[in-house]
């Protein structure tokens, strides 16, 4: 029950917090295997990162059909770290708020898991953020966020 409340009270600061993207990011989406293949290249990740189906990515998120027009999303398969790289292309305008949502939903899910599993992993989750480009969202979670936001930076251009 608690859990269920945190997650209602998270989406209700998430949707409070939302707002449209700045005209200057407004830029055409990257292609998303190809953000997602430099920020992995950025560092060190475990052998064990695995990029999901995208019927598995689609659960795993709660994606519905027509939010995203593009996404990868790889993960330590091993769950043995929280390490995650998700890259999406939001359909449109009206539904880029809601993939922002769901992929901050998916952060605190897993921070709520690994507090009890693997706590050393919580300072990752909690460092990292939903980063937004246009249509393009993008959460990394990784030992080294600056390496990878710099990555990310590179990416976008």
């Amino acid at each position: 029950m608690k859990r269920l409340i945190a997650m209602l009270l998270l989406l209700c600061v998430v949707l409070a917090g939302c707002s449209a993207p700045d005209a200057a990011k407004d830029a055409a989406p990257k292609d998303c295997a190809e953000v997602s293949k430099a920020i992995l290249a950025s560092q060190t990740f475990p052998d064990t990162m695995t990029e999901q189906t995208e019927k598995r990515m689609n659960k795993v998120l709660g994606l519905e059909e027509g939010m995203i027009t593009q996404g990868v999303m790889t993960i330590d398969a091993s769950r043995a770290t929280a390490e995650a790289v998700i890259v999406l292309t939001a359909a449109s305008k009206d539904t880029l708020p809601q993939v922002q949502q769901l992929l901050e939903m998916y952060r605190t899910s897993m921070l709520m898991q690994y507090r009890d599993y693997r706590p050393e992993e919580v300072p990752k989750l909690e460092a990292a953020k939903v980063e937004n480009r246009g249509l393009q969202c993008v959460l990394v979670i990784a030992a080294d966020q600056a390496k990878a936001k710099t990555a990310l930076e590179n990416a976008w251009k």
